[in-house]
């Protein structure tokens, strides 16, 4: 059994974000965002947490706490996956 480790983070898409190089994983082609650090200066969600949170709520298998820690499940035992963190907001400085 392969385990992957991996790093996520959710952010606005920045109006300058561009297509990257083309990555083929297996028999699915991706084209990921290319954003630079600086296209997310001043970058905020048009929603609330208390809005991101609801939301995210609905998803199936998600299960997601109050103070932004969450858990989401695979629901077929033949491909197993997990992925668990935590929902904060930007640092305000």
């Amino acid at each position: 059994m392969n385990v992957y480790t991996f790093e996520a983070r959710i952010q606005v898409r920045p109006a300058q974000a561009t297509e990257g190089e083309r990555v083929e994983l297996g028999s699915a082609v991706y084209r990921p965002l290319v954003i630079r650090p600086a296209m997310l200066a001043g970058a905020v969600f048009p929603v609330t947490f208390e809005q991101a949170e609801a939301s995210l709520a609905g998803l199936p298998r998600l299960f997601i706490e109050p103070d932004g820690s969450f858990v989401w499940v695979a629901d077929d035992a033949q491909r197993s996956w997990q992925v668990d963190g935590n929902f904060r907001p930007p640092d305000p400085r």
